[in-house]
């Protein structure tokens, strides 16, 4: 079982690390603002060294999620993050990647936003 000072350095190092995060997330959102002419491009091209990834679903059995944390926890949280909230979800499946470039401009230029279909 952890001390008192293990419980609040392991806080401290929660909370230095989410901060962090921030700021990686402010940056990310100021280059995407960046005019497209400030963009450059490396001057080589970038090579795939891998497969490209073949889309696949994964199925999630239905089950209780647990969202949220109790706020006696001895955890860093946001205020969103506090109080425990459980829910039944029923089953469902998901994409195993996220969606890339490639697939959304498929999407839209299928129609995707008109189409309920997709």
């Amino acid at each position: 079982m952890q001390s008192s000072a293990e419980k609040d350095v392991d806080l401290l190092l929660n909370v230095a690390i989410e901060h962090r995060l921030m700021h990686v997330e402010t940056l990310a959102y100021m280059l995407h603002q960046l005019p497209h002419d400030r963009k450059l491009r490396p001057p080589h091209r970038l090579v795939l060294i891998t497969d490209p990834i073949a889309p696949a679903m994964t199925e999630i059995p239905s089950g209780l999620a647990t969202l949220g944390m109790a706020r006696n926890a001895m955890q860093f949280g946001w205020d969103n993050e506090y109080e425990i909230h459980r829910v039944e979800v029923p089953a469902f499946a998901i994409d195993r990647y996220m969606v890339t470039n490639r697939q959304y401009l498929d999407f839209v230029a299928s129609g995707g936003y008109q189409n309920e279909a997709l």
